[in-house]
């Protein structure tokens, strides 16, 4: 659904952006009882057009964009370019399953969370410390920061949990972040 501009009129675009938005943004749509990547819709001016929409997902499409993922093994990051957006590095390559890929930095307080949740849901996983001990023990443990590496094979489900575990929380039209 890249650069979806074809010619419809107004009334059949505001029925349908909800959908396109949410099906671009790698959302699931209710029918029913079960959810889709598809919806259907008629024009509200006389329902002389009806329009379907789904997501068509390739063979070669990744979690990255919609497209391939690619790895760098200087960073151990995965990004959607063919240039690593950290080092510049040109050599990347698709990423193996036991590739360990770069999850995510918390400060160690959420770190210990993330390490239990990650080890509950049998997902292998390294940390390497930003500071190491004789600074952390110099400036305080509290100031230290954990980086959090996990398989290839892994990632998106230990993705999803990060995601659900440090969500934003909305307390009355206001967002706040667990880190703060």
């Amino acid at each position: 659904m890249e650069d979806l501009c074809p010619p419809l009129c107004h009334e059949l675009w505001n029925v349908i952006y909800p959908y396109v938005f949410a099906l671009q943004n790698g959302g699931n749509l209710d029918c029913g009882n079960i959810k889709v990547k598809s919806f259907d819709a008629v024009c509200p001016d006389g329902a002389r057009v009806s329009i379907h929409g789904e997501v068509i997902e390739s063979e070669t499409s990744d979690s990255m964009s919609g497209g391939k993922a690619m790895y760098c093994e200087n960073c151990c990051i995965l990004f959607a370019e063919n240039r690593c957006p950290v080092c510049g590095n040109k050599k990347v390559r698709i990423p193996e399953p036991d590739d360990y890929c770069f999850l995510t930095e918390k400060e160690m307080i959420w770190a210990g969370m993330l390490e239990d949740v990650l080890k509950q849901n049998g997902i292998p996983f390294f940390t390497k410390q930003m500071l190491g001990a004789g600074l952390a023990l110099k400036i305080g443990p509290m100031s230290e920061r954990c980086r959090f590496y996990v398989p290839y094979s892994h990632f998106q489900e230990a993705d999803e949990l990060v995601e659900a575990l440090f969500a934003p929380v909305q307390e009355e039209g206001k967002e706040t972040d667990p880190e703060e």
